[in-house]
């Protein structure tokens, strides 16, 4: 596991470009690398879920750092309230304490970035670093969470909760020992590609 804790603090991230860098220098995002590398086809994404997603995202940590106004946002965005009741009743059901939110992580020494959406302590008291998605399982899911979780300094299951506009969820952890090398495979095809 690499230590990340100083380095991440230096990491900055510019909204408007989507891109991480250290001291003016760029790094490489988790989904550039799995794009770049084939593992993500993007060909379907379209605009309306982009901001689908964003939209959700904001409420959802709305939601955690205790600033929602749920009344006023069942207002404003009555389409997205499915998504968001999904997500409290995961909320409800499984963690018991919320981490962090859209934390940047960085992994120094494989020279990539990345936000991830949730840190949490579930019942029991086990870590898991969450991925909240609105779309269908995929499989470089596990790869996202693997290369996020490989920037933490203490071990984290892994999972991805997705949400549905009816206000139901489903859990499905990432668990195969054959993640991590697969990550550390795509990693070595991004570099083979890009020159690095």
């Amino acid at each position: 596991m690499m230590t990340n804790t100083t380095d991440s603090k230096r990491l900055r991230f510019d909204a408007l470009t989507h891109t991480y860098s250290i001291n003016d220098i760029v790094i490489p995002s988790v989904t550039q690398i799995l794009k770049a590398t084939g593992c993500v086809d993007d060909r379907w994404y379209t605009e309306e879920g982009r901001q689908r997603g964003e939209i959700v995202d904001k409420l959802t940590s709305a939601h955690d750092d205790g600033r929602l106004d749920y009344k006023e946002l069942a207002k404003r965005y009555p389409e997205y309230m499915g998504y968001l009741e999904a997500w409290i009743q995961f909320r409800r059901a499984i963690v018991t304490d919320v981490i962090a939110i859209q934390e940047w992580v960085l992994h120094l020494e494989d020279g990539y970035a990345g936000t991830l959406d949730r840190r949490v302590r579930v019942l029991g008291g086990q870590l898991f670093l969450i991925d909240t998605k609105l779309g269908a399982k995929c499989s470089w899911h596990p790869l996202q969470t693997i290369a996020y979780a490989r920037c933490l300094d203490e071990p984290h299951a892994r999972a991805c909760v997705y949400l549905r506009s009816d206000g139901t969820y489903r859990f499905v952890e990432h668990a195969s020992p054959a993640d991590e090398p697969a990550w550390q495979s795509v990693l070595t095809i991004y570099r083979y590609l890009h020159g690095a």
